[in-house]
């Protein structure tokens, strides 16, 4: 008797993959026991995108991605789409996001607490510029924990293996970023109105293709075998770049792997003289197939 396989009915016409075996049809993904076993300890059993983090983080969805939609995303976005594909230039599609991240969060105005004192609250541009600095600090734990909130994608390194939301790590990692965004509410909104519009930019850019191939450099490799192949996992947010030589400046085994672009929330060309960094694209985690280059 065969194996009968888990399987997922998405709101979007795709296709029903068996293991390597790809049959057009019914809108449906399909994952081993062994797999969707796996994938429950790497991923929350609830998020607020629209599709389930087990299928998210799966092999299936790397082959044949779709869309993703942040539930918590407002109706007034609709509009900031219809006006931002009127504009052909980059450079005044940029301007525009950050004129309606300014006027929606009034990002670029500093707090007047109570006692008359000032402060400057947690933004995503902060949050991206800590990232760049260093993913392991308290900015990094931050988009790692808004990566769990939106997607159902658990963190598993920051800084050192944090062995599970049970383990004292875990829990240190929590108060991290827990604490970095005390102070800012809508600090979420924000990361979601980002991934918005890289989602936005990216499909102007790349229109007719799902995946963008790109490269990470590790010192040691983070292979799992899954139904007998070889794969990667990646932890929950990842950083990489279309650079294979600069890959090397992360370790010196270099892992090419073919990207759903909708699992890349923020690339450094995305924001023109804001972002900076080794062309590094911020890629959501999970399973994936991949090949190791020779350098």
């Amino acid at each position: 008797m065969s194996e009968k396989l888990p399987q997922f009915r998405t709101q979007h016409t795709t296709v029903q993959v068996i293991g390597k075996k790809v049959v057009t049809g019914q809108s449906h993904y399909r994952q081993s026991e062994q797999e969707r076993l796996f994938l429950k300890t790497i991923t929350l059993p609830f998020n607020h995108c629209n599709l389930p983090s087990i299928l998210l983080a799966s092999l299936a969805y790397q082959s044949i991605p779709v869309p993703l939609y942040i539930y918590t995303l407002e109706p007034w976005l609709r509009e900031f789409r219809k006006s931002c594909m009127k504009l052909s230039s980059i450079n005044d599609r940029v301007e525009h996001f950050h004129r309606a991240m300014s006027e929606r969060y009034q990002v670029h105005k500093p707090n007047v607490c109570d006692d008359g004192e000032v402060s400057n609250p947690s933004t995503y541009r902060k949050i991206l510029i800590g990232w760049l600095f260093d993913s392991g600090n308290q900015q990094g734990a931050v988009l790692r924990a808004w990566v769990e909130s939106r997607f159902g994608l658990l963190t598993r390194y920051h800084n050192l293996e944090l062995l599970g939301p049970d383990s004292d790590r875990y829990d240190h990692y929590a108060s991290l970023s827990g604490y970095y965004s005390l102070n800012s509410d809508e600090l979420f909104s924000q990361l979601d109105f980002l991934y918005y519009y890289c989602q936005l930019e990216l499909g102007t850019r790349y229109s007719s293709v799902d995946h963008l191939t790109l490269y990470r450099g590790f010192s040691t490799l983070p292979t799992r075998t899954i139904n007998e192949e070889p794969v990667y996992l990646f932890n929950n947010l990842s950083s990489m770049t279309e650079d294979p030589e600069l890959a090397l400046q992360f370790g010196t085994q270099v892992v090419k792997v073919d990207v759903p672009r909708y699992k890349i929330i923020c690339f450094d060309s995305l924001l023109p003289g804001t972002l900076s960094g080794e062309r590094e694209y911020m890629v959501l985690g999970g399973l994936y197939r991949g090949e190791q280059l020779r350098v």
